[in-house]
């Protein structure tokens, strides 16, 4: 699995990044691809938290299931997307910095079946992901991106 990374900046502290990141509830505010996300199973915040998640795909909506895959509180987070085709690996890694926190974001695709079976044309690459994602994770915490 190929994996892209991206760094931002964010003025708010680690304990703060940590909660907002484990809040699948608020993905569709930093994640452009996320329509609405809700609590399948587990507990919020909680390993193994599963939740129903509605992308935007293209001209086209489609479900998948989120988990939260790791969490160490307030250094870092990792959670999977999966829809019985591909799934979506991100980590996120977090370290005081200054007054506030610096975000390092890890976004690797894998997709399952047939050797022919490849990325849908119509859904963003891995490193498209990681790009927008910072992008839009800097913005919802009144940060910047790294370069």
């Amino acid at each position: 699995m190929q994996t892209f990374r991206a760094e931002l900046t964010a003025p708010a502290g680690p304990d703060e990044v940590h909660a907002y990141l484990e809040d699948f509830a608020r993905h569709p505010e930093w994640r452009f691809d996320v329509v609405a996300s809700t609590l399948a199973g587990g507990l919020p915040g909680g390993v193994g938290a599963r939740y129903d998640q509605v992308l935007a795909a293209g001209h086209r909506e489609r479900s998948v299931e989120a988990e939260l895959t790791d969490s160490e509180r307030p250094t870092m987070l990792a959670f999977r997307v999966h829809d019985g085709r591909g799934s979506t690996d991100v980590g996120l890694e977090i370290a005081p910095e200054g007054d506030g926190s610096r975000v390092a974001l890890e976004v690797g695709q894998a997709w399952h079946g047939r050797p022919w079976h490849r990325r849908p044309r119509d859904l963003p690459s891995a490193e498209e992901l990681a790009v927008r994602y910072a992008r839009d994770l800097a913005a919802a915490l009144g940060g910047a991106v790294d370069g």
